[in-house]
């Protein structure tokens, strides 16, 4: 249920209706007339396997996308088998204020292109605070097992940029949780 929610035409601001009713604009319309809708959505988390920690906010998952090297195995017809490796560091554990998550992530938010389901035009990001993991690796090309949340981090702070779920292909969604 949406709180806060404004509701603009042409840049007037019209009647904002009560969270879980109806906003009806009764109006002579126009060629050209613009209708802005804002749902404030305020990001969350959610605790996943072990303990873990995805962000969410409204009705999206963020993950981390992994740079990706993709290798062509071979073709079958009109489609291919591909293998994909990581170019960039994956193994990070959120370090999150635990009281008010909310106050720990920033949200940034760009007008929708062409491509909104492109990495580099994900038309909203957020960034965190996190910590490389240095005892979670791969093996053999595959992740290890999620560790147990929350773990400790001696490996200096960074800031990390998630983008929708669907935006990346590689990806990390549910991180350890770095202890305070």
């Amino acid at each position: 249920m949406a709180t806060s929610a404004t509701i603009t035409v042409n840049g007037e601001a019209m009647p904002t209706p009560e969270p879980g009713s109806f906003a009806r604009l009764d109006r002579r319309w126009r060629f050209g007339d613009r209708v802005e809708l804002k749902l404030p959505m305020t990001p969350r988390i959610s605790r996943w396997f072990h303990d873990s920690i995805a962000v969410e906010r409204g009705p999206l998952v963020f993950s981390y996308g992994v740079g990706e090297s993709w290798v062509k195995l071979r073709d079958r017809g009109l489609t291919a088998d591909w293998q994909v490796f990581p170019t960039t560091p994956w193994n990070y554990a959120l370090n999150l204020d635990a009281t008010s998550p909310a106050k720990s992530i920033t949200v940034t938010e760009s007008e929708v292109g062409e491509g909104p389901f492109t990495r580099h035009h994900a038309p909203v990001r957020l960034t965190v605070k996190a910590n490389k993991l240095i005892e979670w690796r791969a093996e053999d090309g595959v992740a290890n097992p999620l560790p147990q949340s929350p773990v400790v981090s001696s490996e200096p702070g960074e800031t990390i940029t998630l983008i929708p779920y669907a935006v990346a292909k590689l990806r990390i969604t549910a991180f350890p949780e770095c202890k305070s």
